[in-house]
């Protein structure tokens, strides 16, 4: 690994020119770096892709914007009073949950007690909520087997979304004047969508079906594969797609794809990845965000992949014409807070 400078590493002494000049060139990742949200091998690819600089760099650039002006990782402080949105309305989103069975589903009892705390206006599921195993490989000569094993599957799911509403119900049932009702929106995902191609692969299987899962029948507004939903000027959907292809809009810096490709403020899951960008037009502000995930089990398929997932709560606060300020709460600060 290449020599820090000791000016990059502990923000003494005057930045090169040339550094500076790349600074002002990467000032859009700067808030990004500084606050965790960007890893070093993702801003590594924005710096190639847009500097054609390589490996030492880059990691002496991440370190400046790391370090310098006294700026130290931010982490948000533990709340003593729940802060509520200034005048525009809180938005709580909801990654990729996967919840499947034989998993210890107690993530989602955190969530409820987190969603009854701090009392949004919206909570949006981005999709993927219901992992559906059963139907990652779909054989339509196996449909008793595979009928079974979904079953499980829609159980499985039906607890995680009973879970997440338990402790609202109960503070509702409790405090009938001053109830938690946040509009419920769920987008459905790439994983729930598994069970609709399993029906149009298989005439006749009417065991299956998306009806199957609670989410209407508990109150959320639900949204069909890649139908997004706008809400407050921020458009939410599982993914959205490149123009004239079927594929989810990625990149280096998938927010900024969002952004640049769709020209309004988009929220997005997915990839399991957390990266957000934002940027203007003429006085509007748009926000391009990928959420992570809200799970904590280790994926065997993705192997090294699931080390550069997040998995947390993205919270926004003050939404309003697409623009917001973003809280993060990644999973371990969730669990120190509402386990138990």
């Amino acid at each position: 690994m290449p020599t820090v400078p000791q000016w990059a590493a502990n923000a003494s002494g005057e930045i090169p020119k040339k550094y500076q000049r790349w600074l002002v060139e990467l000032e859009d990742c700067r808030a990004d770096v500084r606050s965790g949200v960007m890893l070093k091998r993702i801003f590594a690819g924005i710096a190639r892709e847009r500097l054609g600089l390589g490996g030492g760099a880059s990691n002496i650039l991440y370190r400046i914007m790391r370090n310098r002006d006294n700026t130290t990782t931010a982490t948000a402080p533990e709340p003593v009073e729940i802060v509520t949105s200034a005048s525009g309305q809180t938005h709580l989103v909801i990654g990729d949950a996967h919840a499947a069975p034989g998993q210890n589903l107690e993530r989602f009892t955190y969530l409820s007690k987190m969603i009854r705390d701090l009392r949004p206006d919206v909570v949006i599921c981005i999709g993927d909520f219901a992992d559906m195993p059963a139907l990652s490989s779909f054989d339509k000569g196996k449909k008793a087997y595979e009928g079974r094993r979904y079953t499980e599957d829609i159980k499985a799911a039906n607890e995680a979304l009973r879970l997440l509403h338990k402790d609202i119900d109960e503070h509702n049932r409790t405090f009938p004047s001053d109830p938690v009702k946040p509009r419920l929106v769920y987008c459905e995902g790439n994983h729930e969508y598994r069970i609709e191609r399993a029906l149009n692969d298989s005439a006749g299987l009417d065991v299956m079906g998306l009806k199957h899962l609670d989410f209407a029948r508990r109150g959320w507004e639900v949204y069909r594969f890649k139908k997004p939903v706008e809400i407050d000027g921020v458009n939410y959907c599982h993914f959205f797609t490149s123009q004239n292809t079927d594929r989810a809009i990625s990149g280096v810096s998938a927010a900024r794809s969002l952004v640049n490709k769709k020209h309004m403020s988009c929220v997005v899951g997915h990839s399991h990845l957390l990266n957000h960008w934002t940027t203007t037009a003429g006085e509007r502000r748009l926000h391009g965000l990928v959420v992570g995930w809200y799970c904590d089990v280790y994926k065997e398929y993705a192997g090294q992949s699931n080390t550069g997932w997040w998995a947390g709560i993205c919270v926004l606060r003050d939404v309003s014409d697409g623009d917001y300020d973003l809280e993060l709460w990644s999973y371990k600060r969730i669990k120190a807070r509402w386990c138990g």
